[in-house]
């Protein structure tokens, strides 16, 4: 039987293609030259997600203090009064135009809730943002990737309202008496505008009213490496913190166990 050579070269090139679709296939496109995910892609990614996790530094300058009159405190302050509360300074991702800053910690006495805020970098709220709640015990989170932030793989998501900030609800479990323990919540912001800072050691003092500290971030610029100090004194309407059924706050976390 003769062979049909014109089948050769045909076969041939059907070959070479199939080669060149496989390696074609298997290329990496270098992170900075992937577009980031949108919000949407962001928000499907924490219920289904991938994973990798963020370098970070050992220190920061760390935020502005203030206690429940809106004075202006020390650190001294903080550990005398709050105990071993600390932060972690989140590097710069190079894929990444903004840094999320800790840049204040407010005390509040009142209703059992920390409320985490999250800023501009002109000081104006940031909506629909996912800010990350972890304490002992919390369920497992999603994957999701870089440029976010991820300290922990437990915890629970909240998102900011219009208002820029999303409350967390406390149990007894998060009391704790600063002479001797730590707050067991820490919280940070987890956003593909970039990295965040990360706080530790957040709770109830023992034997007080539900006595915490509530965080804010800013987002900032990586050129503007840190923040200004923002003009000390008592948050605008400060009373409507304590009325809690008049914001719109959600409280995304079941209390957790003693």
């Amino acid at each position: 039987m003769k062979t049909k050579l014109w089948l050769v070269p045909v076969f041939a090139l059907t070959l070479a293609a199939a080669i060149g679709a496989f390696f074609l296939a298997e290329m990496v496109v270098p992170a900075d030259m992937q577009e980031p995910p949108s919000r949407a892609e962001f928000r499907q990614s924490l219920s289904m997600g991938a994973s990798a996790d963020m370098p970070m530094v050992e220190s920061c300058p760390g935020p502005t203090i203030y206690d429940t009159t809106g004075q202006l405190r020390d650190q001294a302050w903080l550990a005398a009064t709050y105990g071993a509360v600390s932060w972690q300074c989140a590097e710069v991702h190079p894929a990444a135009d903004y840094v999320f800053r800790l840049t204040e910690l407010r005390a509040s006495c009142g209703p059992a809730v920390i409320i985490a805020g999250v800023k501009d970098e002109n000081g104006g709220p940031l909506s629909d943002r996912a800010v990350i709640r972890y304490w002992p015990g919390a369920p497992a989170l999603p994957y999701y990737d870089p440029p976010a932030s991820r300290y922990r793989d437990q915890g629970v998501v909240g998102w900011t309202n219009a208002d820029g900030v999303v409350g967390y609800g406390l149990g007894t479990g998060d009391y704790y008496d600063p002479a001797n323990s730590t707050g067991v919540t820490e919280i940070w912001v987890a956003d593909y505008d970039g990295p965040s800072d990360l706080v530790t050691g957040l709770g109830m003092l023992m034997a007080t009213d539900h006595c915490t500290l509530f965080p804010t971030w800013h987002r900032i610029p990586k050129e503007d490496a840190e923040p200004e100090t923002p003009t000390p004194g008592p948050i605008e309407g400060n009373e409507g913190l304590y009325r809690i059924d008049e914001l719109y706050i959600r409280l995304s976390t079941p209390e957790p166990g003693p």
